[in-house]
């Protein structure tokens, strides 16, 4: 039976180096992009927390 292992590799493949340095890289793009979307929706959730305050109080009492 002739084996097949040299279709899955060639010249061609990304060393390993080159593999490590590629996931470090997607690794960072990834953090950014967390920490990005992490900052939007604290600003986002800290109006909406400031609204609702002011908005609870210029609101009259219902009971008074």
């Amino acid at each position: 039976m002739k084996s097949h292992f040299s279709l899955i590799t060639s010249q061609d493949d990304p060393s390993d180096t080159q593999l490590s340095n590629l996931m470090s890289q997607v690794r960072q793009l990834a953090h950014n992009r967390v920490a990005r979307v992490d900052s939007q929706l604290t600003e986002a959730l800290t109006q909406a927390i400031k609204a609702k305050k002011k908005s609870a109080a210029t609101r009259t009492p219902h009971n008074a």
